[in-house]
Formats: structure tokens, sequence, C-alpha cells
């Protein structure tokens, strides 16, 4: 085994992991199981510099490790006074869901082969064996270099990206992660926003970003021939300093992206009727890669749109005034019947979504599928409205994630089979597994 002594600051975790990961890259290991290997590094040895010496700088943490073809094995010890694993909580349990303990340890044995605790509790041992099944899936991280980015409407903007590995596994209903470097920042800077954040309300979530943005895929880009070109876009509103750093990417610049996550929508489970997409506002993002997939399989699909006004709708209403921003025509042009409506007293029909998807369920005949995404309270009343009509539902459920692989909890929802993680779990669920009026959801 190579041994490492580290000093216990926060500085010498990343170098470190970077390190490890590019070791284990070159010994020939697939992409998610670098990227498994690279969390899991990342984990162990930050609970030790935190944790275990309490960022002392007067101890260190011991990195044994083994690169082998076959295997990858690491042990990492800290100088600390050391714990019971056995007394950390489960952070999957209801009870424990706001319990900021135990998280690692999920995320750690989520990824790894094997992960052991000495008995004083201060040493953990994490093995990753190559060719190993990962329960995580498929998961890339990579360096994605910016294709395009189209601004519209003001507030929002398309991004398109060349990540093959990515490209090739995503589907509609999926996400991905976004690390958005403090390198690259917008028109105003981050002291700026802070001083926005202050200006505004005590509350206003502006800060400095550290955490990757989710995603949802917009669109999956494909060549001549109809296959996919490796690359895909997403749409997104800038609304704080890590958006608008994202808004500021050119051409030929490269971000950190980390994808597919999440759990797909099923298109193909009732493929015998009809399908609406129903969106709310930035709802409408995730619904032209779903509008792309169901035109393949032949289904006949309509559109039903609702915002406060049309300038919140993230698309153009005609391809005039696109300048390759996304238009409702991109629908269209998919033979999906689009109908449109806002809260706001413009040249567009007055109403919400809810109400179009209320008239177009009293209007069908033979049956329909529903596909919905936007503010959790018109997903609530969408859910109510297909249970009276007993209409097979999937929701796009959107919460506010730290990790979005399952280790941080803090995207939990209530469900009839107990609480659910958005970023595993969905964020394609039935409406029907939901637990609506559990008192969790925000009107927003």
């Amino acid at each position: 085994m190579e041994r490492k002594y580290l000093p216990s600051r926060m500085s010498e975790v990343a170098k470190t992991v970077d390190e490890i990961a590019n070791r284990v890259e070159q010994l020939g290991y697939s992409s998610e199981e670098v990227f498994a290997v690279r969390l899991a590094a990342e984990e162990a040895i930050t609970n030790a510099v935190i944790h275990g010496n309490k960022l002392d700088p007067t101890k260190h943490v011991i990195l044994d490790c083994e690169f082998t073809p076959q295997q990858v094995k690491m042990c990492v010890e800290d100088e600390g006074e050391g714990f019971d694993p056995c007394s950390i909580p489960d952070p999957t349990d209801e009870e424990n869901l706001l319990t900021p303990c135990g998280r690692g340890m999920l995320l750690m044995r989520e990824f790894m082969d094997s992960v052991d605790y000495t008995p004083r509790g201060n040493c953990v041992i994490l093995t990753k064996k190559k060719g190993a099944a990962s329960g995580a899936g498929a998961i890339h991280r990579l360096e994605a270099q910016v294709l395009s980015n189209t601004p519209f409407l003001g507030r929002f903007c398309r991004l398109r990206l060349d990540a093959p590995e990515i490209a090739a596994a995503i589907s509609a209903g999926q996400f991905v992660n976004i690390l958005i470097g403090e390198e690259r920042r917008g028109k105003r800077t981050f002291d700026e926003w802070d001083e926005v954040r202050r200006t505004l309300a005590p509350d206003y979530s502006s800060r400095r970003p550290f955490l990757r943005r989710p995603f949802s895929l917009h669109r999956l880009h494909r060549d001549e021939a109809g296959e996919p070109d490796g690359s895909f876009s997403v749409v997104f509103a800038v609304v704080g300093p890590g958006t608008e750093a994202l808004a500021s990417l050119k051409a030929g610049d490269k971000v950190n992206a980390l994808g597919p996550l999440g759990r797909p929508v099923n298109l193909a489970r009732h493929q015998d009727v009809p399908v609406a997409l129903l969106a709310g506002g930035m709802g409408l993002a995730p619904m032209l890669a779903a509008a792309e997939e169901l035109s393949r399989l032949d289904r006949q699909t309509v559109l039903l749109v609702g915002a406060s006004a049309k300038d919140h709708i993230p698309a153009h209403m005609s391809p005039a005034e696109s300048n390759g921003a996304p238009t409702l025509d991109e629908f269209r042009e998919l033979g999906v019947d689009v109908r449109v409506v806002t809260e706001a007293d413009d040249d567009i029909p007055t109403g919400l979504a809810t109400d179009l998807l209320r008239e177009f369920l009293a209007g069908r005949g033979e049956g329909c599928e529903v596909i919905a995404c936007g503010p959790t309270a018109m997903l609530r009343e969408t859910a109510r409205l297909c249970s009276i009509s007993k209409t097979p539902c999937q929701v796009l459920m959107e919460e506010m994630m730290g990790c979005g692989f399952g280790a941080c909890m803090s995207c939990s929802i209530p469900t009839k089979s107990g609480p659910a993680r958005v970023c595993i779990d969905g964020p394609a669920f039935d409406a029907e597994d939901i637990l609506w009026e559990d008192g969790w959801a925000r009107d927003g």
C-alpha cells in the first residue's frame, strides 16, 4: 500500500481526491467506477478532517491506498477519539430525515463494494472492485464543452453541451448536475449578489454557489440521420449568482457535468392512449424531450401550458422571434397540439394550466395519460383531477437538492411507501403514490 499523511485542512481534500481519481482512471476503470471511488474518498477524507481531527492543524489524516487492475482499496484513518459506527442513525428512516448524521456513511456504502470500520471507529476501509455491479447505475462525471448558450426573454437561457457519455444514456425526465466554478462569474460579482441579498431580504438565497445545480434534460440533439449527435440542452432561468454565472458561459467554455441522474418518465406503459403533457412555467423545460420520445413512439400528444404571464413561459410563441431560443413551434413540428393560457391580461387566453387539463379530461373519449411538471400546487390539483377521472398520471417533482444521488436526503417527499428521494426515486413519480395532503408541499 502507498501511505500519505495529509494535514487537517480542507484545501488538501480536493487535491488528494483528484490524485486518487486520476490513478483509478489510468488503470482503465469505467467512468462510473471512477466516480464512485472519487465520491467515497472525498466523503471519507472530509469526515476524517472535520469530524475526526476537528480541523486541528497538529493532527494528520493517514491515507493508505492500493491500486490494482482488479480493485481499489483505501484506508482513511484520523487521529481523533473515534466513534461507534453502529450508533449513527439510519438517515433513510422517516424519523431521521432532519438528522444531519449518517448520510456520508450511506453514500459510501451506496457506491463502494465494501465499507468497514475498525473497532475504534477512527479508520474506515473502502474497497471498489473493477467490473462489479454498481447500485448507482451509469453516472458520468465529465468536462462538457459548451456548444451554444442562448439567452431569451430577458430571464432564460438554453445551454447546449457536448457530452457524449451523458447524451448516450439520458432520457426524458432525468437531469444533470452542473458544477458552477467560482472562476465563472456573471455580470454581477458574488459580493454584489451578497449586497442584493442584504438589500432585498434577510432570507434571500443568493449566496456564493458551492453545490451543483440540477437541470432537467430539455432536448437530446440528433444529426441529419436522426441519430443522437452526443449533445443535449438544458433550459434555465437566471435567478441568482450561480445561474447568472452559468448564463455567462460562451461556446468553447467547459463546465463540469454529472449525469444522467434520476428516474425517467415511463413513456411506454400506456402506448394505446393519447398523452397530455401539462407544463406550468419552468415545467415546460423537460417537456420537449418527452415530446420527442413520444413522437418516436408514434403516440398522439397534446401540450397544455400555463404561466403567470407570456414572458414567464420558457419558450417563444413563434420562430420568427426566437434567434435560436426554444419555441412552441418545436413541439408543433413533432405533431403536438399546443394550447397555452396565462394569468395575465395579454394576447393569450386567460386561465390556469389545470383549467386546460380539466377541459381536456372532460372532452376525452377513449382515455389518456397525463405527464405533468410545474409548481407543487399545480401538481397537487393535477393529481386530484386525474384521480377523479381515473386517468394515469406521472409527475416530475422538483425539490431542493444538496447532492443529486440520494445521500443528503434533502429532497425527500412523503409517499405511500414512505419517504422518497426525488433525485433517485424520481423525479418521475406516479401521482397516486404521493401523499399530497401531508403538509409538506410548497405552493410556489
